[in-house]
């Protein structure tokens, strides 16, 4: 097995065989621990069934996973809720202001979220956030009761940890009905990750319940809850703070099947918000796997290739397509790149026509001809279709004069 790419600048070779793995950079041979890498992997899912690997934490600083499988049975609004909650407190703003700021103009929405919860006993939570040693005896003794793993936290949990988190909700007003945070994400000066910290914790003991994320349309006065949105916008807004959250420069990004939930119009604008929200991460490579034409129809050439994955006799094969689909139709990216042919495709009835012309006229052109039975082939035709009589006597026409 072998394969290369570029990293900064180098071109990096590997080969397996039996006696290693063999690994050049520039053409001159280096050791294995010494092969150059991204700085980050990062993987994001929306569905529960992707099949990268699992991490319910951050220790691993190569790879995050940014998915939504977890250890718990939450619904899926809840955990794409939090989890954007998460993202949205711990971004660095000082760093990447110009991302977030392209994502909600992007959205449509407003900076200016909220944070809400409410409180399981007001009284008792008043006593924890305002009390160090009284949140530090509620922790520890959670922590004897419980034995689950998420329970690890808390196991070195001090008295400045406790007072973090009372300093995290020093900025949370009281309605009647809910606690409230305002966060603003346009304060280059804000650090939030606090107030996510004091949550997180408050959460997991049982104190608080009910979080959520408000947002506000620009051209709306009202705010709605995170899980009022609908799913394409929860989906884009927890992938793409997830992705702000934890890219670095020069990191690897794998985004798997991101139509999934979104609206044919989100779709085609996929790309273009993907680039906004790594304006800030230079030299992010970023492979996504797509069965969608929009998504596709969005990839300008300059900045992106098109690999198609075919299974063959139980083989994978790989198609690299040379030619750009940058705004291309719908019909044209289902026959040319899925092997799809609709009903009235014109890219298909163009390339039908062609090849009868051609063979019409005698043609010595037989390599338009052989790059065209090709593309026939790859199409599934009912044995009744009176289609797949005209493609057998292309077919045959062409093995006859080859």
């Amino acid at each position: 097995m072998a394969f290369s790419y570029y990293i900064n600048g180098d071109f990096v070779q590997l080969r397996s065989g039996p006696a290693g793995l063999d690994v050049t950079v520039d053409g001159e041979k280096v050791a294995p621990e010494d092969l150059p890498l991204p700085t980050r992997v990062v993987a994001i899912s929306s569905t529960i069934n992707d099949k990268f690997p699992f991490a319910d934490t951050d220790e691993d600083d190569f790879y995050r996973y940014c998915g939504v499988r977890e250890t718990s049975n939450a619904t899926w609004t809840a955990t794409l809720s939090r989890r954007t909650i998460e993202n949205l407190l711990n971004i660095s703003l000082r760093d990447h202001q110009d991302s977030i700021v392209e994502l909600f103009r992007y959205l449509g929405i407003s900076t200016n979220i909220e944070i809400t919860f409410r409180a399981k006993n007001g009284k008792e939570l008043e006593e924890l956030i305002n009390h160090p040693d009284s949140m530090m005896s509620a922790v520890n003794a959670y922590a004897r009761e419980n034995t689950r793993m998420q329970v690890q936290m808390f196991r070195s949990f001090s008295i400045e940890d406790a007072q973090r988190v009372c300093d995290g909700l020093s900025m949370a007003k009281f309605t009647p009905r809910k606690y409230l945070v305002d966060v603003d994400l346009r304060n280059i000066n804000a650090d939030y990750s606090d107030v996510y910290y004091a949550i997180n914790v408050l959460r997991r003991i049982g104190a608080i319940t009910d979080v959520d994320l408000n947002v506000q349309k620009y051209d709306s006065t009202e705010s709605y809850g995170f899980a009022h949105s609908s799913s394409g916008e929860a989906q884009l807004l927890y992938t793409f703070s997830s992705l702000i959250r934890h890219a670095k420069d020069n990191s690897l990004i794998f985004i798997d099947e991101p139509e999934i939930s979104l609206h044919p119009t989100w779709q085609i604008r996929y790309v273009g918000l993907l680039k906004r929200a790594l304006v800030s991460f230079p030299g992010c490579h970023v492979i996504i796997a797509t069965h969608s034409h929009f998504i596709i129809s969005d990839l300008e050439q300059d900045t992106s290739s098109l690999h198609v994955f075919e299974k063959k006799d139980d083989q994978l094969c790989i198609r690299n397509v040379e030619y750009s689909t940058y705004a291309w139709s719908a019909d044209h990216i289902l026959y040319d790149v899925f092997d799809v042919r609709s009903i009235g495709n014109l890219a298909f009835e163009n390339d039908l026509a062609e090849a009868l012309n051609l063979i019409a006229n005698s043609t010595d052109d037989h390599l338009r001809l052989e790059n065209l039975k090709a593309k026939f082939e790859r199409l599934i035709f009912n044995e009744s279709d009176p289609l797949k009589k005209v493609i057998d006597s292309i077919t045959e026409f062409v093995d006859a004069n080859h």
